[in-house]
């Protein structure tokens, strides 16, 4: 069994979740199949809540970083703390290579070698859970924190009940975590434009919160890159050209790092 995240394009942006049945031809699994709205929390109650908004802004240098921990999964955003750091937050429909992404850029930001096995999700739609890690200075401080989202759209052998509550708990922490200083949302360049990524960037700009669109799989676009990356910020409607990555090139990962830095530092 499988979840099937669909979403509808229009400027009023919810997020429907479908789910497949476990036999399609049985009439009492119709409730099954039926589309789910997702929480679409207003901002007066985004501005109300404020017990978690202090946050300590860093200067922080990639030479700084020389510890990364889990500070762990969560599956209740109630019981997420405020651990006084600003956090980056990416986003994604399953399969778009957030995994390898992470993976990868914690590798760089830590000068790991290749060979050494970096724990995050492996398989599409294994992040059921709110994942936060912790980089840290050489005396263990926290300078900031990286949260990997479940992907969108895929999620084998959740069933309604449990799908409902993950749902509810990424919509907490999108529209309510105030510690988050920057978004991150990757973007499949290889394949035609997804009616989740393009909701999902609509979402995000309602946050009011910084975002940035990473292009994953960009070693499948070998040809007129550049075109291709114009062509996804105009129809997009972005303020900045995506940052195009490949798992076979780290070229762009210090541009990312440099949005992380900025976002940081960032006096609020």
């Amino acid at each position: 069994m499988y979840f099937l995240l669909d979403i509808p394009i229009h400027f009023d942006t919810f997020i429907y979740v479908g789910l497949t049945s476990h036999d399609n031809n049985n009439d009492n699994n119709k409730e099954d199949l039926e589309y789910k709205l997702y929480k679409n929390i207003s901002f007066n109650k985004i501005k109300t809540n404020l017990k978690n908004l202090l946050v300590v802004n860093k200067n922080i240098n990639i030479s700084d970083i020389k510890y990364f921990s889990c500070i762990g999964k969560f599956h209740d955003y109630e019981k997420i703390e405020n651990f006084g750091v600003n956090e980056i937050c990416i986003l994604g429909r399953s399969n778009v290579g957030k995994s390898t992404f992470l993976r990868n850029f914690i590798r760089y930001l830590l000068k790991i070698n290749e060979n050494k096995d970096i724990k995050v999700s492996k398989n599409s739609g294994c992040t059921r859970s709110i994942n936060l890690y912790s980089f840290e200075n050489e005396k263990r401080k926290r300078l900031f924190i990286i949260t990997d989202m479940p992907g969108l759209g895929y999620a084998e052998g959740i069933g309604k009940k449990k799908m409902d509550y993950l749902r509810k708990n990424l919509d907490d922490y999108i529209f309510l975590r105030n510690q988050i200083c920057l978004f991150f949302i990757l973007i499949d360049m290889s394949v035609d434009v997804q009616r989740i990524d393009l909701s999902l960037v609509d979402m995000i700009k309602r946050t009011n919160v910084p975002f940035r669109v990473i292009c994953t799989k960009s070693d499948k676009y070998d040809s007129n890159l550049e075109g291709r990356l114009n062509a996804i910020k105009n129809f997009y409607n972005l303020d900045k050209i995506p940052i195009p990555i490949s798992k076979f090139s780290k070229t762009n990962y210090i541009n990312i790092f440099k949005e992380i830095q900025y976002h940081c530092n960032l006096d609020k």
